[in-house]
């Protein structure tokens, strides 16, 4: 039983074997010619040279052949080559059509035969001869690029893990010493029989909620490394979960929003803590009454923009320099984690502006080309017309 897999006529790995039989179609060729007109009967040293010469080049398609089949090049070119070969052949006969025309005139049988066979085997072996060469250099440059690109994450894995085991060291260690403190205290005064103190339990329950935030941002930024590029997720689904949950921890707050349904952009569910820290961002270090944010969504040819603006005190000025930078102060891993997501999915982010009236961030993503007809949603009040003031 053969169980040989069987190609298609028209599948790039039948290319060698076309390119084979092409050869030996001419080498069959060549030896018909000289058998059929006995060029070596009356021929001068300089015409046996040249029928000494010229037949070799009918070898040429069976090595390339061989080439193809045991060589680096992908499969994907070989039509590519073969397309070479077709179109160098075909100018090269038109040439020699002209010039056979121009300057043979009465021309015998073995005269026209021979520079016929002359010319195609010249010219499918140019043909052959390029379309390899540029197969090669152009499977050259992807495994550069490949080999580039595999170097490049390798190297940001690597700065990624190190600043993950140094922010670790800096944010978790203190943390965790800052709690088993407060926990000895406890502890110690429990054993004297002085009541509890609520101060130091606030402060081991609030650190260990950072811990935990902690943790998670880690895994995030850890999961960044992993991110599929290709998901597509619907925006206003997406920042109305994050808003509710905002508005859900923070009574006081106020949202308004002038977000477009059905704006779809490249992302993931990652893209949740790049809005999530923006939002958060703004209602933390918000001293305002009300607080207020609002959250509008643009779309422009091929991109989707987030801007979130806050009535907030702006950033301060000491702060604004590498603001999205690997650190572990305000502003310094939510925003380093925000611009590594955002910049994973193809797209920006930028601080638009911030003084006394407040700060505007921007996030510029990839939109997708199968987004639904989009609508409107509004929450809150609507947007309004004026800047966000105290």
């Amino acid at each position: 039983m053969d169980v040989s897999p069987r190609l298609h006529p028209l599948s790039p790995q039948v290319v060698p074997r076309v390119v084979s039989l092409l050869g030996v179609a001419l080498v069959t060729a060549t030896i018909a010619f000289h058998l059929t007109f006995e060029t070596w009967r009356g021929a001068g040293p300089a015409e046996l040279l040249l029928y000494a010469v010229v037949p070799p080049l009918a070898v040429v398609p069976i090595y390339a052949g061989y080439r193809l089949r045991t060589g680096s090049i992908d499969p994907s070119r070989y039509v590519r080559v073969l397309v070479w070969t077709v179109v160098v052949t075909a100018v090269w006969s038109l040439i020699n059509a002209v010039l056979m025309l121009s300057v043979m005139g009465e021309a015998s049988a073995s005269g026209l035969a021979g520079w016929w066979l002359f010319t195609l085997k010249a010219g499918i072996a140019a043909g052959l001869l390029i379309g390899m060469v540029e197969a090669r250099a152009i499977q050259r440059a992807v495994e550069a690029e490949a080999k580039a690109v595999r170097a490049e994450r390798k190297r940001a894995e690597r700065e990624l893990l190190t600043y993950v085991n140094d922010f670790l060291r800096h944010e978790v260690l203190n943390t965790a010493n800052i709690v088993g403190g407060n926990a000895d205290l406890l502890i110690s005064n429990h054993a004297r029989g002085e009541p509890l103190d609520r101060e130091k339990l606030e402060s081991i329950r609030n650190r260990s909620d950072d811990l935990a935030r902690v943790i998670q941002d880690v895994r995030s930024l850890l999961e960044a490394t992993q991110i599929d590029d290709e998901n597509t997720v619907e925006l206003s689904s997406l920042l109305a979960e994050e808003i509710t949950d905002l508005q859900q921890t923070y009574d006081d707050l106020v949202v308004e929003t002038d977000i477009q349904t059905g704006t779809a952009v490249r992302g993931g569910q990652l893209l949740g803590r790049v809005f999530g820290n923006l939002l958060r961002n703004a209602v933390e270090h918000n001293d305002s009454s009300p607080r207020r944010i609002e959250v509008v969504v643009t779309e422009e040819p091929g991109t989707a923009t987030v801007r979130i603006a806050d009535n907030g005190p702006g950033i301060p000025e000491a702060k604004l320099d590498g603001i999205f930078h690997r650190s572990t102060g305000d502003h310094g891993f939510g925003l380093y984690l925000t611009k590594l997501l955002v910049e994973r999915y193809g797209g920006a982010v930028e601080l638009v502006r911030t003084d006394d009236d407040g700060t505007v961030f921007a996030v510029t993503l990839p939109r997708q080309a199968d987004a639904h007809e989009p609508g409107r949603t509004t929450a809150g009040a609507g947007r309004p017309e004026a800047p966000i003031s105290h």
